[in-house]
């Protein structure tokens, strides 16, 4: 979630980015019921690249890391454990 002002501003009267976010990193990351690879290779990965381009690297966001996550109501309450507990991980990593 970005405010204006915060993430971006229309300064320059165009609503051109001065990619007010350069210097950040971030982390997207996408669950989905189907395979994960089937999504990247067939789908071609079409919401990642949107959000990798059209969000964060508008905005200046570098370097962005991903990890898509598929087949989710496969998982067993221990593996979503597991995967909850990596993402609270990764982001106590980026404080």
């Amino acid at each position: 979630m970005f405010r204006r002002a915060v993430a971006y501003s229309d300064r320059t009267g165009h609503g051109a980015s001065q990619n007010p976010l350069k210097g950040k990193s971030a982390r997207i990351v996408i669950t989905m019921a189907m395979p994960a690879p089937f999504y990247r290779q067939h789908l071609g990965a079409h919401s990642l690249r949107n959000m990798r381009r059209n969000v964060a690297g508008f905005l200046g966001i570098a370097p962005i890391r991903s990890q898509v996550i598929g087949r989710v109501e496969a998982l067993s309450p221990a593996q979503r454990r597991r995967l909850i507990e990596t993402m609270h991980e990764y982001g106590r990593a980026a404080k």
